[in-house]
């Protein structure tokens, strides 16, 4: 098929093709960091039978002098990217002998080394292949190739064309392989004279309707905080599925007129919906891109990004969900061809810029990998690794054999730990079982815990009663610490210090004169001193009377000062001299802990009789005002009890710690 608008091979002597959408993105994806490989394709397969090096290495060479992009190179010409063909060479092979019958995670080590070497876009061939022997009959082939060279659907091309090469230099025949039709660089510099020539506009205009006014990200609860410049490193589970579970999506997808891949869409949307708590999710969708038939045997980068909008405003129902998921992709079928990189620009500017454009989560429908395939007479089988990385926050991939289905999720370490990844998984079992089964559920009432999930968060996690003895105050943990260690150093100021049994004599000697004048349990008591030795006795003495102290800070305003005294009305103020003509009118009375220290050294040292009770106040502090007037928070004895000991508990504290209460 050929015209006006479909791709067509360039006559000989045409300049260097332009880089197409997609490549260009990830050009200079490539240009701004010299580590990133999260663009890496790497493959792997185990080869059951003994390996023809030389036919393989035959294979590779027959494979690149084929397709163009292969051997392709980037560079700019006055500002602008091209892609310039290589004259076509031997493919970099690698054969390392391992120990026969070795250790797989030998293999897996090896394979995720190796995958992670970085491409030169400027320089290297984008293919590379590396033989690990175990032996003579026992092998793993590790083929590499970049994004910006080769996509999903190029792995079954690639793979089909090296088995009939290996075949036919084996067989000493010709390979049974048509011309192709066009190379890649024709399709590069096609799509861009139709975006010249405004073939675009329409389906860009109607992304930007559809996409407008989106959310700047998606905001995800996340087991660590977003790094700043975060890296692409990432991690990926896969998980079987249960026969019932496929069996729902198909039941669900029939009621609803919907493919599979809508009703999985469907329900991976509704689990972000409720995680975020969101009611605008986006999801972006790869599309294999490959509309015109000359594009189908092909290696190259083809692939395109719909991106998918689905609405929760107003808690709908999950089928009321279905059916709007069946609309917007059957919409977004019939502009899929738009690269998605001209719709990004359309809507630039409205995201949050430390995030991709428009999505920040994936999801993809696909059949999976046969369970092996032919390498001539050679017997070979896909083998999974994980390479350690990942492009977006999270990717949800839907992977059919026919026989069953397995879900694999790709997660951003740096975000995600491997539990949180699997329990997403489980919730995400758990909304579609229940969706297949009361489908007129609205959303925020289809069950994302199971049984044991569910008890660990309503009841172990909320189980924090502790057995301590109810009648225990903060002023008997202070007097049992002074008992365990009366010699030891219990508060320094400057060049002063006291130990336990000084501190406490001090403030048993001033909570016998606060007892003489009236001090009770709940009696609050004032306290505006400076950073002194003298302040931390006034507060035990105030705790062993059995009243409370309010601190009111000497460097506040006078108006502060005067608002706290008149709010809370202690009727007694302890101080110190040289600050009593800098505090407001009081009608208590004053005591300055300096001054009056002799008329205080006159009292026993040993402690009054404790009277104050779990219940009573120990002390009353002054928000900050910032909402308006502040307010007195009572705090008991009881509550600071429980955070001492939750604390001890917690954090096994021993008498080595030192903590700030």
């Amino acid at each position: 098929m050929t015209g006006p608008d479909t791709p067509r091979r360039r006559g000989p002597g045409a300049p260097p093709a332009p880089l197409s959408f997609g490549q260009e993105m990830l050009w200079l994806l490539d240009r701004a960091s010299d580590e990133l490989v999260a663009y890496n394709v790497p493959r792997a397969f185990r080869i059951a039978g003994q390996l023809d090096h030389a036919a393989l290495q035959a294979a590779l060479d027959a494979l690149v002098a084929r397709h163009e992009i292969l051997r392709t190179t980037f560079t700019e010409e006055a500002g602008v990217p091209i892609q310039r063909v290589g004259a076509a060479g031997p493919v970099p092979l690698e054969v390392m002998e391992l120990v026969a019958g070795g250790p797989d995670l030998e293999v897996q080590d090896l394979l995720t080394a190796r995958a992670r070497r970085r491409f030169d876009l400027q320089r290297d061939l984008l293919l590379r292949a590396t033989v690990l022997r175990r032996g003579d009959e026992d092998a793993v082939l590790l083929l590499e190739t970049h994004h910006i060279a080769t996509d999903g659907w190029s792995k079954g091309i690639m793979l089909r064309e090296l088995s009939e090469f290996y075949a036919a230099y084996r067989e000493g025949r010709a390979p049974e392989l048509g011309a192709l039709p066009i190379q890649f660089g024709d399709f590069a510099a096609w799509q861009r004279d139709r975006d010249a020539a405004g073939a675009y506009q329409e389906d860009v205009a109607y992304w930007a309707t559809t996409l407008g006014g989106l959310p700047p990200a998606l905001e995800l609860p996340t087991d660590r905080p977003r790094p700043t410049g975060g890296t692409f490193r990432g991690a990926r589970i896969t998980r079987a599925m249960p026969a019932d579970f496929k069996t729902a999506v198909a039941a669900l997808g029939r009621a609803h007129r919907c493919t599979p891949f809508m009703t999985l869409l469907a329900a991976w949307q509704t689990l972000l919906h409720r995680y975020s708590g969101q009611t605008d999710i986006v999801t972006g969708c790869p599309v294999a891109g490959r509309d015109e038939p000359e594009l189908e045997g092909l290696i190259g980068y083809f692939t395109n990004t719909i991106a998918l909008r689905t609405s929760f405003e107003g808690d709908p129902s999950f089928d009321a969900v279905l059916d709007q998921v069946r609309t917007s992709v059957l919409e977004a079928w019939e502009h899929q061809q738009v690269p998605f990189e001209r719709v990004a620009d359309a809507l630039r500017g409205g995201h949050a810029s430390d995030r991709p454009a428009v999505y920040q989560v994936l999801f993809q429908h696909e059949r999976e990998d046969a369970a092996s395939v032919g390498l001539g007479e050679l017997t070979l089988t896909p083998m999974a690794f994980d390479p350690g990385w990942t492009k977006l926050d999270l990717s949800l991939g839907a992977l059919d054999s026919g026989a069953g289905l397995a879900l694999q999720l790709q997660y951003r370490t740096e975000l995600f730990d491997e539990a949180t990844a699997v329990r997403m998984l489980g919730h995400l079992e758990l909304l579609l079982m229940a969706a297949a089964r009361s489908p007129a559920l609205p959303v925020s009432r289809l069950p994302l815990l199971d049984a044991a999930e569910r008890r660990r968060v309503l009841q172990d996690w909320n189980s924090t009663e502790r057995p301590y003895d109810p009648e225990l105050t903060l002023t008997a943990l202070l007097e049992a610490q002074a008992a365990r260690s009366p010699e030891a150093e219990a508060v320094r100021f400057e060049n002063r210090a006291l130990s336990y049994a000084e501190l406490h004599a001090n403030a048993n000697r001033l909570a016998h004169h606060l007892r003489g004048l009236g001090v009770r349990p709940d009696t609050l008591v004032g306290v505006c001193a400076e950073r002194s030795i003298e302040m931390v006795v006034a507060l035990l003495a105030i705790l062993k009377a059995g009243g409370a102290y309010v601190p009111l800070d000497p460097e506040y305003p006078a108006e502060r000062l005067a608002f706290m005294l008149g709010d809370a009305a202690p009727p007694v103020l302890l101080t110190q001299q040289h600050l009593i003509d800098r505090l407001p009118p009081f009608q208590g009375v004053v005591i300055a802990l300096d001054a009056d220290s002799r008329d205080i050294a006159a009292h026993p040292p040993e402690p009054p009789a404790p009277i104050a009770r779990p219940h009573d106040l120990a002390y009353m502090i002054y928000t900050s005002g910032s909402t308006g007037r502040p307010k007195g928070a009572r705090n008991e004895h009881r509550g600071i009890v429980n955070r001492l000991l939750l604390m001890q508990e917690t954090f096994a504290l021993t008498a080595a710690d030192t903590v700030l209460q």
